[in-house]
């Protein structure tokens, strides 16, 4: 399962590198949307389109991944 999450976060990153970055403050680091703004210099507004699109796209790779 933790190669599946590593294989996804790579091909998120091939799509979008900084939604992949948003992706792993959140979850491995554990910062709030207003701290990964900070980090990454941009509007909290900024992150927070990032998130929404991040978990879009590995919600769709997950699904289509487990179809086959």
């Amino acid at each position: 399962e933790v190669l599946a999450v590593h294989e996804a976060l790579d091909a998120l990153a091939a799509e979008d590198v900084t939604a992949a970055e948003v992706v792993k403050l959140r979850y491995f680091v554990g910062l709030n949307i207003t701290e990964i703004a900070e980090v990454l210099g941009m509007a909290p507004r900024t992150a927070d389109r990032h998130w929404c699109f991040a978990r879009a796209w590995l919600k769709q790779f997950i699904e289509s991944d487990r179809r086959g």
